[in-house]
């Protein structure tokens, strides 16, 4: 029989050595200058407090710096780093040992707070019209809800915005799953204050006077209206077009779930459209859900949202909900839905009843018709979002490479911009598993020269192994030969 080959052949003890050696300089010289960059940090007046973090540092430095005292030292700013090389430092140490944690917190830093008001001031004119609201000048009506009605306003520091007017009253007696309407508008709430990106609508300010009814939302206008319209009308729109919606509708998803926020709701009205930026925004966050196990435990049980954009999965016989699925897959699923309505300006499954349609999108096939004139890209990339397996289905570093939305190759996608997460180059992803492998290779091979010994300590136990089995093998005496003892 042939010797076992050894587990890492061209991996000697000399290389080893080298390769641990160079590993422990290499950190050494890194905690050396991020170190000393701590140190400069904490010389100054208001700076990191002992124990502090890279993030904390962050946090430091966008505070305003106390007005100086007559005949008072001006305090030092805090420095920032003298070369990249300390920035490279702090960056790669603060990866390697803060990991996550510390990648949300330094996102944190560039959120804006929204304003939170506990008093309001309204005026009306003589036919009890809201003219005015504390800073903002009321202006028509934009649109009207079960809760509430939303006005267009102009303000002093934001210019348009768009006010929704919300009775606490009416929110707090009606049902919303297991809570009331007056819980889903407080976890909107919760949702917007944590985004903040070109492609999701923005909350500038709330105010909730304890003293009156009524709860206002200052959020950001958008004036060009949802993307329903052009369905509503049977407008033929074109590709360039369907496609500068579809990648501002996915990188704003993307920001979304990199937060681990579900939006639950998606589809043409909730997709508004930006004249003056030209580009799409999510809108609507009354049911998203934020999601606290990470990126890898996005399941949920209650279903959400409007049941024709309901994913197949969501349409099961189950009346316990005890299955779970996906809240990731189920968004692109409606995106995929929404898609499939700008091509051919019709649902992709439709039925009398919500019982018929949740068993015409659980069973029947997607069917395209044999007259389309799309492009081939196009149609697969709506097969793909519309795959009934959410194992199957087209996730979002998929998109990121979709030929369709891609140009084949030739326009990319925004980076992700302010998302939860750090995209790390093919570069320092290969030099980060470098050096990983070469510690777990290290690792392994000390624990088993601990294990085995010298040379000749293991040219001995590997004798009183073959000693042992050859026992074990033997004919009991008086038996059958090659006969054991039961």
């Amino acid at each position: 029989m042939a010797a076992a080959a050894a587990p890492y052949p061209n991996l000697t003890r000399s290389s080893f050595a080298a390769s641990t050696a160079a590993l422990k300089w290499t950190c050494l010289a890194r905690w050396t200058k991020t170190k000393a960059f701590l140190s400069r940090s904490k010389k100054a007046e208001d700076g990191v407090k002992p124990g502090g973090s890279f993030s904390s540092l962050a946090v430091t430095v966008d505070k305003p710096k106390p007005a100086a005292k007559a005949g008072a030292a001006v305090p030092a700013v805090v420095p920032t780093a003298d070369s990249a090389a300390d920035e490279e430092a702090a960056r790669v140490m603060q990866r390697l040992y803060r990991g996550k944690l510390a990648r949300t917190h330094v996102a944190a830093v560039k959120e804006r707070e929204v304003m939170m008001s506990g008093k309001v001031n309204v005026k009306m004119n003589k036919d009890e019209e809201v003219t005015q609201l504390n800073d903002y000048k009321i202006g028509k009506i934009l649109g009207q809800g079960a809760y509430g009605i939303v006005y267009k306003a102009h303000g002093p520091e934001h210019g348009d915005v768009a006010v929704k007017v919300l009775n606490r009253s009416v929110l707090s007696k009606k049902t919303q799953g297991k809570g009331t309407a007056l819980d889903g508008v407080l976890k909107e709430i919760g949702v917007m204050k944590k985004l903040h990106h070109p492609n999701c609508v923005q909350l500038w300010e709330v105010i909730n006077d304890p003293d009156h009814n009524n709860m206002y939302l200052i959020m950001e206008f958008v004036a060009g209206g949802d993307l329903s319209a052009p369905i509503t009308r049977k407008e033929i729109i074109s590709e360039p077009r369907m496609r500068t919606w579809m990648r501002d509708s996915v990188v704003g998803l993307e920001y979304l779930h990199s937060f681990s926020i579900l939006h639950r709701d998606i589809k043409p009205e909730n997709i508004l459209w930006d004249e003056v930026a030209q580009v799409a925004k999510l809108a609507d966050f009354g049911v998203s859900d934020i999601q606290s196990g990470g990126g890898h435990k996005d399941y949920v049980k209650a279903t959400a949202g409007t049941p024709a954009f309901f994913a197949p999965e969501m349409c099961g016989d189950d009346k316990t909900g005890s299955k779970l699925y996906s809240g990731r897959a189920a968004d692109l699923w409606a995106l995929g839905v929404c898609l499939h309505m700008w091509i051919f300006l019709r649902l992709p499954f439709e039925a009398p009843t919500v019982y018929m349609l949740m068993q015409e999108i659980g069973h029947s096939p997607l069917e395209i018709p044999e007259d389309d004139t799309h492009s081939a890209e196009l149609i697969e990339l709506c097969r793909g979002l519309l795959n009934k397996k959410p194992q199957l289905r087209l996730r979002i570093k998929d998109l990121r490479r979709d030929a369709w939305m891609t140009e084949k190759g030739t326009v990319s996608l925004p980076i992700p911009e302010g998302a939860g997460h750090t995209t790390v180059v093919k570069g320092e992803l290969q030099d980060i598993l470098q050096r990983g492998m070469v510690q777990l290779r290290g690792t392994k091979i000390l624990e088993k020269t601990a294990q085995e010994g010298s040379e000749g300590n293991r040219f001995v136990d590997n004798n009183k192994q073959v000693e042992v089995e050859k026992k074990v093998t033997q004919a009991r005496p008086g038996g059958r030969p090659g006969m054991l003892k039961r």
